[in-house]
Parts: C-alpha cells; structure tokens; sequence
C-alpha cells in the first residue's frame, strides 16, 4: 500500500487532500487565493503587546486585533499556554496577581470588546471586578440579563407576596412558573436584590 502524501506547507505533516494540500491549506487556497491566506504571522501577537508596553498612554480603549474568545476577550499563546490577552498585559505592567482568583478587570468596561489598553486593566478581587460591571452597566445580573423577563420593581413585588399569595398565585400573576418565584423566595435567583433592598435605608 502506497504512503500518504504529506501536506506541502512545511510543518504541517497532514495528509494531502487536494492539489498537494492539506483539508485545511486546501480551505485558505480556496478562501484567500494562497494556502497560508488568513493566517496570524508568527510572533505578532507578541510584538504587539510589546509595541502597546512601550507606546505612550493613551486614555482611548484599544482593540485586540487577533483571536478573541467567544466571549469576546483577546487571548494569545505564551511559552505554550493559552492566555487571556488583556491578563497577560495587566501582569505585565502590574506583576503576579496577588492571588490566582484575582481578576484583570477593565476600568473602561469594554473587556468583552476586546480592549486591551494598558492603562484601563488593574487586578481586583471577583467581588470587586463584579461591582465595577454593575457601575459600568455591562453586569449580567438582574435586568442586564438578556434572559431575564422581570424588572427590578417587579421582583421587588414578588418578594413581598412572599407569605401573603401562594407560588402558583404570583406566578399565574407574572406569567412564570411556581417553581421560579420559589426560587426567588428562596434567594436561589435575584438574592443581591433582596440584599440591597434590606440594606436600604427606610
């Protein structure tokens, strides 16, 4: 039996699907005209922080130009690791975070779009980074949520049924299932709201 033809683009290794080409080399050919088209050079990534280390600060957020992770955070390869592009950065300027659950939280808010300014990334605690999103509008709680069909107000409502109507009652109210307002009752779902309504000054 005849050997497989390997991929001509050196260091690949991958068996020839078409035209002395990997499935991979072959799809870029097709696509860009050139088997390596739409590739990130190798190094780039890298030079780019260091030129974005070395750059004067700027105040205007700064956009990733590489891969980005589905939820929108650039990332590299350093030394073998994959990193998250905007961490790797804030160590670089600021050193180890104080502890491995310390985020690199984004003064400008815009980390999910990929910004990677030097100047807008610090370390903070979960609790802290979590706070900021919710002074900077982009938290995924409550009404921020896009998933979620209740306002604040109306939570509020719900919560002080508790006791007063049954589950069944207030869900056939808001349109939602018993189990869900028992979940609130519970505080199993919106417990930061019923904690900062408590908290509130009456």
């Amino acid at each position: 039996m005849a050997a497989s033809r390997i991929c001509s683009v050196a260091g690949c290794g991958k068996v020839v699907k078409a035209r002395g080409w990997c499935n991979a080399h072959h799809r870029r050919w097709m696509r860009y005209g050139n088997p390596l088209g739409g590739t990130t050079e190798q190094g780039a990534p890298q030079r780019f922080i260091e030129h974005l280390l070395a750059a004067e600060p700027t105040e205007a957020c700064i956009e990733w130009p590489y891969a980005t992770l589905p939820n929108g955070y650039g990332h590299l390869w350093v030394d073998g690791v994959d990193i998250v592009a905007s961490r790797y950065i804030c160590e670089r300027v600021h050193g180890k975070p104080p502890t491995p659950d310390h985020d690199a939280a984004h003064s400008c808010g815009r980390g999910k779009q990929g910004c990677v300014n030097p100047a807008h990334v610090s370390w903070k605690t979960r609790s802290e980074n979590e706070g900021d999103k919710v002074s900077h509008g982009t938290s995924g709680r409550g009404e921020n949520n896009h998933f979620v069909r209740l306002s604040e107000e109306a939570v509020k409502e719900i919560i002080s049924l508790k006791g007063k109507m049954t589950g069944r009652e207030v869900g056939e109210k808001f349109g939602m299932t018993r189990w869900a307002i028992y979940k609130i009752w519970s505080g199993t779902n919106w417990a930061w709201l019923e904690t900062e309504d408590a908290s509130t000054p009456r």
